[in-house]
């Protein structure tokens, strides 16, 4: 594979001097997609990036340990629709809605190429922008992902019935604490809870509500994109999955949990196998 995403990048990857973002900083911005005001943060100038997509029912102030990359690099971090700071209507959401808006702030900010970083949930997202803007697309690292949310392989009735469950906040936050390990500190536990309960019901149920005609993708389709799945050990892989993306890397980390693998700082993003 090309040389290293982040260690050394490609001459034409957005990379910002400390001079530069001394100066600058991160601007906080909105767009509108859809009639929906979405929040997203932008660091550094230029027509590639780095694009950070958070997982259900969290939001881009999560992404907080990988500072050490986004500070540095020309990067994008977006609140989905009905997370975070962006608008929260009553509408359904699926990941097209998901993955158009995402297009929407890349358009706006000029940037016609990128590298997509996505956590959980973002993982799927970022695999159906790739099937609709596919010249988009530079390569995807999936954090402890996969390739459809596990909830489209239920029945509609189990859907339906999931909904319910995910309405009711004690359930909720049950399924948050199942994502949580013993190496997940006291902090990190603290700010992922604040984040996801403070996200609306509507929008955690409709999220996960989804059927799977909304991930279909046709067996002949694939994309040669590199992308890598960094996740925890034992973390489960539909075959589907390295099918459409045959360049599709694996590497597990033991001892770690959902979020702990999202929250170390740096991870080994930077010394993933993916360039521009």
């Amino acid at each position: 594979m090309p040389n290293d995403l982040i260690e050394r990048p490609a001459h034409n990857m957005s990379k910002t001097s400390p001079s530069e973002l001394e100066r600058r900083q991160m601007e906080t911005k909105s767009v509108s997609h859809q009639g929906i005001k979405l929040v997203y943060d932008s660091y550094g100038i230029g027509s590639s990036a780095v694009v950070y997509i958070h997982g259900w029912t969290c939001s881009r102030a999560l992404w907080l340990h990988q500072s050490p990359l986004y500070t540095r690099y020309r990067s994008i971090l977006v609140d989905l629709p009905g997370h975070g700071e962006s608008d929260k209507p009553e509408i359904e959401y699926d990941h097209e809605l998901f993955a158009g808006s995402v297009k929407a702030v890349l358009d706006f900010e000029g940037v016609p190429r990128a590298v997509f970083v996505a956590h959980s949930m973002g993982g799927p997202v970022a695999t159906m922008f790739l099937w609709l803007f596919p010249d988009t697309v530079a390569g995807i690292i999936y954090l402890d992902s996969f390739w459809r949310i596990p909830e489209s392989y239920l029945t509609n009735e189990e859907r339906a019935r999931l909904v319910q469950w995910r309405n009711d906040d004690i359930n909720f936050q049950a399924k948050i604490e199942e994502l949580f390990s013993t190496a997940t500190s006291a902090a990190n536990r603290k700010a992922v809870l604040l984040v996801m309960l403070a996200t609306p019901p509507h929008v955690r149920s409709s999220a996960v509500s989804a059927g799977p005609h909304s991930y279909a993708v046709p067996w002949g389709k694939t994309s040669h994109i590199p992308a890598l799945h960094l996740a925890v050990q034992g973390a489960w892989h539909d075959g589907y999955w390295k099918h459409h993306l045959p360049k599709l890397e694996v590497r597990e980390f033991a001892g770690l949990s959902h979020f702990c693998i999202w929250m170390i700082p740096r991870l080994s993003i930077e010394r993933s196998k993916l360039s521009w």
